[in-house]
């Protein structure tokens, strides 16, 4: 899908990274994902937009994210058809998070660490199941840095993470 690639062209200059179901499907078995969605700096979101708009892209809808108030997204839509929802983050480790991506295919995608925040904060029952499928594909010592950053960012999950790491690991057999 060369059109990932354009994106990640058109925001070369803006620390971003691929989340939601495209990076889920680097840390588990893949599933079926319809859109792209890209986080960047919540600072940077109007140099973000500007970008995609020269690129050919309309702005379109809100996200409802209510479940985390430090995530701000919007749909974004080519006139080819082609879908991408940009995600604004907020969150005090989100420098971090975006400087520490990792290249998949070419596309810049989220530390698994990262990428379990963000699947936390959003609570959706599909997250939750991508949780315990990366958790329980996760090495020891990926699920142990896993578990250092929910530590810090969100200790009152870390016994969720847990128990998601170990469904996780049963239904690897």
């Amino acid at each position: 899908m060369k059109w990932w690639q354009d994106v990640d062209r058109l925001l070369a200059r803006i620390p971003h990274a691929i989340v939601g179901g495209v990076a889920s499907n680097s840390y588990m078995a893949p599933r079926f994902t319809a859109d792209l969605d890209v986080a960047i700096p919540a600072n940077l979101q109007g140099e973000a937009e500007t970008r995609l708009g020269e690129g050919g892209w309309r702005r379109g809808e809100e996200l409802d994210l209510n479940a985390d108030s430090d995530l701000v997204g919007f749909a974004w839509h080519r006139a080819d058809g082609e879908d991408l929802d940009i995600l604004s983050l907020n969150h005090p480790w989100a420098e971090t998070a975006l400087g520490e991506v990792t290249r998949v295919d070419g596309l810049p995608i989220i530390s698994l660490p990262y990428l379990v925040l963000l699947k936390l904060s959003a609570s959706r029952a599909t997250d939750v199941a991508d949780l315990s499928r990366m958790l329980g594909k996760a090495s020891q010592r990926e699920f142990q840095t896993v578990e250092k950053v929910v530590h810090r960012w969100r200790r009152s999950d870390l016994a969720d993470v847990a128990q998601l790491r170990q469904l996780g690991l049963l239904e690897r057999g």
